[in-house]
């Protein structure tokens, strides 16, 4: 093993322990998998002798630095997204935010994080982390799906259509911007354009009755919400 593959051991066996620090005691599995990849990295360590002060220091190149910063950066990512899974968008928000620290260029961070500060209903800092993803990734087509639903649950229908629209110009297989489209538009009584949009999704197999359901509790009460009668035919597509 060379010093450089000795660094990266040593970080990631610290980004390993920062981790187990983090993990529930009753997520058994995560932690089990957790502990048996430490066994290893400590193994692997062990085999070596360990460097002295000024050997590490004089090996370290600017290189293996920033190796060691990412891999840092990575797991915090990676513990992030487990959180966010479980639903625990405080935790996946502190470890988005460590690896944002680590790696200001990690735009899936900030488009991750911005979704956790959605799902607490924090917009304002939602909008501002997709505008990040999208300044370092312009064309990031996620990133514009995930603002342009923000905008629309803050009621800037028309900018919540421009995102979806420029997410389809970057993704026209993304059924769930054309359906998302297609409801705003509805909300805006365009109902050839709405039309258009639910028959796309449609014909990509997007289930458009389950994926409305899952934000309305029924027809009648998003047209009682919006204040609309929607014609009978894009009714029946999202019954």
């Amino acid at each position: 093993m060379n010093m450089q593959e000795y660094r990266q051991l040593h970080a990631e066996l610290s980004a390993l322990d920062k981790l187990l620090e983090k993990v529930p005691e009753s997520a058994v599995i995560d932690r089990m998998s957790l502990t048996a990849r430490r066994s290893r990295v400590t193994k692997a360590l062990a085999a070596y002798p360990k460097p002295t002060r000024w050997s590490m220091d004089a090996h370290l190149t600017y290189g293996e630095k920033s190796l060691e910063k990412k891999k840092i950066a990575d797991a915090h990512y990676n513990c992030g997204n487990a959180y966010f899974m479980r639903g625990d968008f405080d935790r996946a928000i502190q470890d988005y935010s460590e690896t944002i620290k680590l790696n200001p260029h990690f735009a899936d961070a900030y488009n991750n994080r911005g979704n956790a500060y959605f799902m607490q209903g924090d917009f304002d800092r939602a909008i501002a982390d997709f505008n990040k993803a999208i300044k370092l990734e312009p064309n990031y087509a996620k990133a514009y799906y995930n603002r342009g639903i923000t905008y629309g649950n803050k009621g800037d229908f028309d900018r919540a259509i421009q995102d979806c629209t420029k997410a389809i110009e970057l993704d026209p297989n993304d059924a769930e911007a054309y359906f998302n489209r297609g409801v705003v538009r509805s909300i805006l009584s365009r109902w050839e354009k709405a039309r258009e949009d639910l028959t796309a999704a449609k014909n990509m197999d997007m289930d458009i009755a389950v994926a409305f359901h899952r934000q309305h509790e029924s027809i009648a009460d998003f047209e009682r919400r919006y204040g609309l009668a929607l014609p009978k035919d894009i009714a029946e597509m999202l019954a």
